[in-house]
């Protein structure tokens, strides 16, 4: 996890989109599908991401991640309004201390803030 606890410190493109990535599985129950993935970190981040949402991009990070043992990817069938359901890749966080590195992360408890604002 220390290859982990460098990425999160440096302030740059690739390490924020990292750390996004794991604040919305944190957030969001520890598994997404990639498809839900850009929307999950919009909602986490309030809708401010600051940055453009490039599949590539987000591809690569989830690459390092499971390359770190931090995030599973898993290609399955999704359920949809299709009768086949449609292809898509299920992310599951498999990191416990990756979870632990976010307790305290401001982006994170600003989102709880405002659900809690919200009444939910």
């Amino acid at each position: 996890m220390e290859e982990l606890e460098k990425i999160l410190k440096r302030n740059d493109a690739e390490s924020t989109l990292i750390l996004d990535v794991l604040r919305a599985l944190t957030v969001f129950g520890g598994s997404l599908w990639l498809s839900e993935l850009g929307d999950a970190i919009s909602r986490v981040r309030l809708g401010e991401t600051g940055y453009v949402f490039d599949e590539k991009a987000v591809l690569k990070a989830l690459k390092k991640l499971s390359s770190l043992g931090v995030v599973s990817l898993e290609e399955k069938v999704r359920a949809s309004d299709k009768a086949s359901g449609e292809k898509d890749f299920l992310i599951r966080l498999v990191s416990e201390e990756a979870r632990r590195l976010l307790l305290g992360d401001p982006v994170i408890n600003n989102y709880y803030s405002s659900i809690a604002k919200q009444g939910f």
